[in-house]
């Protein structure tokens, strides 16, 4: 089997993804749907918060173009208790089936 090379191999099986900018989204704005399996003990969140406080938003909130939210939930949640007014992530302009 012949050798390839590393860029030969990504021109010929790599796919290439285009993300939206990411933007500022007020929290007030961003919306749930109350059915996020996925819950977080106080001690996590608390955590989470200090993460957040000192590093910012690592991982974007992802929503769809209604802003409902489908990952980062516990990220809201945060923002909320940290009284901030916005948060990083893509806003779903183009409607992104999830």
């Amino acid at each position: 089997m012949p050798r390839v090379s590393n860029d030969e191999w990504k021109t010929k099986n790599m796919t290439e993804i285009t993300l939206p900018p990411m933007e500022s989204v007020p929290i007030s704005q961003l919306k749930v749907d109350g059915k996020n399996p996925n819950k977080m003990t106080r001690e996590q969140l608390d955590r989470l918060k200090t993460s957040i406080k000192k590093f910012g938003f690592i991982v974007p909130i992802i929503t769809n173009k209604d802003l409902l939210i489908a990952d980062g939930e516990q990220r809201w949640i945060v923002a909320n208790e940290l009284a901030m007014k916005e948060a990083f992530g893509y806003d779903g302009e183009e409607d992104t089936q999830f």
